[in-house]
């Protein structure tokens, strides 16, 4: 009997070691599973004949080849792409991750979508023929729209002189109607957005039976789809409206209006050219811009019942924190934070400026190059000879001085970076990239690349500033 008790014991110290194993084991997988997913970047360089790539900064090793970077379609955390490589004539389709970089055709076409989940990517062949990944769809392929995981895919074909309209879901191609382009469909295939002859914009149904039409004489430049696919904004010219799940479509604004998204956020254009798909599930409860005569845009807010708060008449720089906080500067160079009912005024006189998450600092740069901070209502001179500011993650300020050294700071304090002279500088996502050590020979540079603005370090030699 003790020895059966002494069996039990220890088979369920076994059984619990197992278990703890197994959850160790998964964990760890887990880690390394999702490490290196960083935000992808291509810089061009010309020693290599490819794209270096890099993640949050840093160069994977991995490269893409061609003589140059033709198209990049982005996933919706840009941790993954499709690339398109020109060598001339010809164009190369590559998948690329921080991971690895997978060629997937030599015959591809300017189509191409990558979905949002960056799992898979469609696109035309030389020879029109349509596929999702290696897998053919269809041939005779003319253009065609996409659901956010690219497995739902709206695409018309030239048969007998028509443009007929076919729907491919669940591996299987049935016909829609003819005579339209399409322009998006829904994760379920059920919302079929197309445009017809005379730029009229449609929704219709699988079986092509009509659901909506949303407007006549739509401006194609003026498209913008939620990343769900089911809400619209569109314009006709006169004014801009908004329609969700196809239901009737709500006038917003004169003009042409577009959605504003924070910086960090994704906007892709789709295989046609004409429709935008933003990082956003809905278009109630965010800003939009609308173009003025002068070059200048108007703001406004629109809120869940679709109604508009107008916020600035003339605008010409939007900045929206992570927390969703926004200010802007306008016309007159008077900067403003807006709390969601009044516009409060903070700094005059600028022709730049940068914010810090939760507005705790705001810098600016006159038109003498004259750098202020502000904090509350304490406004300092930190340099007289700025050129350029760039917010980084971790809110520091990157500054290109008149000689075109490169500092950054933190707060008021400076930080000298660099001598050198910097070429230029670019924000993507988190990482912020400046370029020295100029080459006249080549007309090349060393790449550097920071995510906290202090710590920098060298990405990638010999690279020109053409970038993906």
């Amino acid at each position: 009997m003790k020895g059966k008790k002494v069996f039990r014991l220890n088979k369920r110290i076994y059984i619990y070691f197992i278990a703890v194993f197994v959850l160790i084991v998964s964990a760890l997988v887990a880690i390394i599973s999702s490490s290196g997913n960083g935000r992808i970047s291509l810089f061009y360089s010309p020693e290599k004949n490819a794209a270096v790539v890099l993640s949050n900064g840093e160069n994977t090793g991995n490269t893409v080849p061609g003589k140059s970077i033709s198209c990049v379609r982005y996933n919706s955390d840009s941790t993954s792409c499709s690339v398109l490589m020109s060598d001339g004539a010809t164009y190369s389709l590559y998948s690329v991750s921080s991971k690895k970089v997978v060629k997937i055709t030599d015959i591809c076409t300017s189509n191409v979508v990558h979905s949002y989940n960056g799992r898979n990517s469609v696109y035309i062949t030389s020879y029109r023929n349509l596929y999702e990944g290696k897998k053919m769809i269809a041939e005779s392929a003319e253009s065609f729209a996409v659901s956010s995981d690219c497995s739902v895919v709206l695409f018309v074909k030239n048969e007998e002189n028509s443009k007929k309209l076919y729907l491919y879901k669940g591996g299987k191609t049935t016909f829609v109607n003819e005579g339209y382009t399409p322009l998006a469909v829904s994760d379920d295939g059920k919302y079929l957005y197309v445009l017809s002859g005379d730029n009229s914009l449609f929704i219709l149904n699988p079986d092509g039976t009509m659901k909506s039409k949303l407007c006549s004489d739509v401006q194609t430049n003026a498209i913008w789809f939620s990343d769900d696919l089911l809400s619209v904004v569109f314009s006709d010219g006169a004014y801009t409206y908004i329609s969700n799940e196809g239901r009737s479509r709500v006038r917003l604004v004169p003009g042409n209006a577009a959605p504003v998204f924070p910086e960090t956020e994704v906007i892709r254009l789709n295989s046609s050219g004409t429709a935008f798909i933003c990082a956003d599930d809905d278009f109630a409860d965010i800003f939009y811009t609308c173009f003025n005569e002068d070059g200048t845009k108007s703001l406004f807010y629109v809120k869940d019942d679709y109604s508009r708060t107008d916020v600035a008449d003339s605008v010409k720089k939007i900045v929206i924190t992570g927390d969703e906080r926004l200010s802007y500067l306008d016309s007159t160079g008077k900067i403003y934070r807006y709390d969601g009912a009044i516009s409060e005024q903070i700094a005059d006189g600028a022709k730049d400026f940068e914010v810090t998450s939760k507005n705790r600092y705001v810098y600016y740069i006159t038109e003498s190059n004259e750098l202020y901070s502000v904090k509350r209502s304490n406004t300092q001179l930190v340099a007289s000879d700025a050129d350029k500011i760039y917010m980084t993650s971790s809110d520091d300020l990157l500054v290109i001085m008149t000689d075109k050294t490169l500092y950054s700071i933190s707060g008021t304090k400076r930080s000298d970076i660099i001598d050198d002279k910097v070429s230029f500088c670019i924000r993507e996502g988190d990482i912020v990239y400046y370029t020295a050590d100029y080459s006249a020979e080549n007309g090349t540079y060393t790449l550097y690349g920071s995510k906290d603005g202090k710590k920098f370090h060298m990405t990638a030699e010999n690279i020109i500033k053409t970038i993906g």
